[in-house]
């Protein structure tokens, strides 16, 4: 659900860069449209790279207890 206002901002810019043939509201349309398919593609490549590593104390755990985290 988070990408549906998103898509629908997207349709109504567009939208309204034909009603209006404005050249500004086309220019920022391409942008946009640009910023996440790159956005999109750099963090699906970027995905692969990410390592987590944890561990924990031994036994039971208990309230303020240290976790390592890498």
């Amino acid at each position: 659900m988070p990408r549906l206002p998103l898509v629908t901002a997207l349709a109504l810019l567009l939208f309204f860069a034909y009603i209006t043939a404005i050249p500004l509201a086309f220019k920022l349309f391409y942008a946009l449209v640009l910023l996440l398919v790159m956005s999109y593609l750099w963090s699906r490549l970027l995905r692969n790279a990410l390592v987590v590593k944890r561990t924990s104390p031994e036994g039971q755990f208990q309230v303020g207890d240290e976790f390592e985290e890498r």
